[in-house]
């Protein structure tokens, strides 16, 4: 690992440099703001910034664009020590997640390979397992690493095509936004921009938008709001990743009312127990793609520390402003405090005596317990959605029953029992092409799940149909992706597709054979294929290969082809 860090260090001192301090650093990260590396020398263009809006969460770091490309070098942001390394098909993929000096954590995702020390370790853990899938937490110092020395590999491996995935956290885990740490230039600096001011009535749902006028970094909005409601704003705004195209959210979100601030949101960081919570800050009836609204008002039970202040109903516009014309004022920053604002007016009118009303109030979710049907039961634990809902849990069919929740999703995950006398049978949730698997368990009693995030149609149904495996080929190079990386001629990559379109392949139990020897081999969820590397004297001596592979369901296919180099 000393050697690598020697040879790339004047790669990174003439490509990677950190400018600039942070302009809100969180807790112990103040006094080190300037000691963070750019993790890559692949590009300095962002695909996707931090608190991006995806469907189920918020995006908790910056996805750093390789063009296209994989193997490019990444490298240790700060000195510490790899606190934890995993390996998967999905989600993030390769990844290692450092931990520093000072107590903060760097996460790095999507690898195609990691280093030394670290490939061997989790190479012998895949072998003691028996299985590709790996998490490993290490002790303490057991593998450190300086800044700036080479860890792994930029790849494609989990969700997505090549890029990398990088996250900065403080010593609480909580997610920072990596860009507050050091200036990166993507292509140039420009300010928010504002598109649309929007209030939607807390009682009837009901939404006025108006457009704006202006330029630069000054709007005004176009029509007077009237409201006989209590009401809250939404504001539709973007950032920009240069080049024009404003996608990114902003940063700080700032409502005055009257000149006095109202509420604000602060998206530079949030804590780890908010990451699922995007829709209580993102308006979905109306966002559509890249078109993101964002609500000025905790609608919800739960507090949500993006808002300042974070308490149930912040932001709402109530009766606590006396009845007649107001002024507001919604200023929007990014990371650099460069700013947008849009001003306007509204006129409130809400029926009702002359003092001060209470505010509307909006409960918990409790703790539940339901059975749909004989033999099934459903936990639903306290604050499994953000705020109470007419829960309405119902058997569909003999095999089959809903949740309907008014169209909220989870915020934690249901603990599923389901009594079944069929090894085969799988849990599918029914989505909008079909029947989707969902990951359980069956030993042959009874069938276990933890349901998150979408509620709706579910069934156990019946899989006894083996996946599907194509044609054994065999490349010098990978044959998916475009490698930088040096290439190894010792070596082939055995590659073929394989899937299974009901209970889904088996990722951990992709067995390639050559001769007497085994491989576990890595699956790409986009490409719908394994691939796995194979010493290139193994493969001349021998002229058989052997593919077995397993779906959730348990049933088999192996596969045998003759191939030549």
């Amino acid at each position: 690992m000393k050697r690598l860090a020697l040879r790339f260090t004047p790669v990174i001192f003439l490509f990677l440099t950190v400018a600039g301090v942070c302009k809100r650093p969180s807790g112990e990260a103040k006094n080190s703001a300037s000691s963070y590396l750019f993790p890559t020398n692949a590009s300095h263009m962002i695909n996707s910034g931090f608190a991006d809006y995806r469907s189920s969460h918020f995006h908790g770091g910056i996805d750093i664009s390789t063009n296209g490309k994989i193997g490019y070098p990444v490298y240790a942001s700060k000195s510490g020590y790899v606190y934890r390394v995993s390996v998967s098909p999905f989600g993030y993929g390769k990844r290692i997640i450092l931990r520093h000096d000072d107590s903060t954590f760097t996460l790095y995702a999507h690898l195609s390979a990691f280093t030394g020390e670290i490939e061997r370790l989790v190479d012998s853990e895949q072998r003691i397992e028996g299985k590709y899938d790996v998490d490993l937490r290490l002790r303490h110092d057991a593998i450190r690493v300086k800044r700036g020395e080479m860890i792994a590999r930029t790849g494609a491996t989990g969700d997505g095509g090549p890029h990398l995935h990088f996250e900065v956290h403080d010593s609480n885990y909580s997610f920072i936004d990596p860009l507050v740490f050091r200036s990166l230039d993507v292509t140039r600096s420009m300010r928010p921009r504002i598109f649309n001011v929007a209030v939607r009535g807390f009682e009837t749902g009901r939404v006025r938008i108006s457009g704006v006028i202006g330029r630069g970094n000054f709007y005004r909005a176009r029509q007077t709001f009237r409201m006989t409601e209590p009401f809250y704003f939404i504001i539709h705004a973007a950032d920009s990743y240069g080049r024009g195209r404003f996608k990114r959210p902003p940063k700080h979100i700032e409502l005055k009312i009257d000149g006095k601030d109202y509420v604000s949101v602060n998206l530079t960081e949030f804590k780890a127990s908010d990451y699922l919570d995007v829709r209580s800050l993102v308006d979905t009836r109306l966002s559509r793609g890249y078109k993101t609204y964002y609500k000025l008002c905790v609608d919800r039970a739960v507090p949500f520390t993006v808002f300042a202040p974070s308490s149930p109903l912040s932001g709402l516009i109530y009766g606590d402003l006396p009845n007649g014309k107001h002024d507001y004022k919604i200023t929007v920053k990014d990371e650099n405090g460069d700013s947008s604002s849009v001003t306007g007016a509204f006129v409130l009118q809400l029926n009702g005596p002359k003092e001060t009303p209470a505010p509307p109030t909006i409960s918990y979710f409790a703790e539940k317990d339901v059975s749909p049907m004989p033999g099934v039961a459903l936990h639903f634990p306290k604050n499994a959605f953000v705020e109470n809902v007419d829960l309405e849990v119902k058997r569909v069919a003999d095999n089959a029953f809903n949740i309907k929740s008014d169209g909220m999703p989870l915020r934690k995950r249901v603990l599923l029992t389901w009594k079944v006398d069929d090894p085969k049978l799988q849990l599918f949730r029914r989505g909008r092409y079909g029947w989707i698997h969902e990951p359980c368990m069956n030993d042959g009693d009874v069938l276990t799940a933890r349901i998150g995030y979408e509620t709706g149609e579910f069934a156990a149904i019946r899989d006894d149909v083996p996946p599907s495996v194509g044609r054994i080929m065999v490349s010098r190079k990978n044959p998916f992706y475009v490698s930088v990386a040096p290439t190894d001629f010792k070596r082939y990559f055995v590659y073929f597709r394989v899937f299974d379109n009901m209970s889904r392949v088996d990722t951990d139990d992709i067995l390639l054979r050559v001769g007497t020897q085994k491989f576990l081999c890595e699956y790409d969820i986009d490409k719908r294929a394994a691939i796995c590397n194979v010493d290139a004297a193994l493969l001349r001596r021998e002229k058989y290969v052997e593919v077995e592979v397993r779906d959730n369901a348990g049933n088999r296919r192996v596969v045998k082809s003759r191939f030549s180099l």
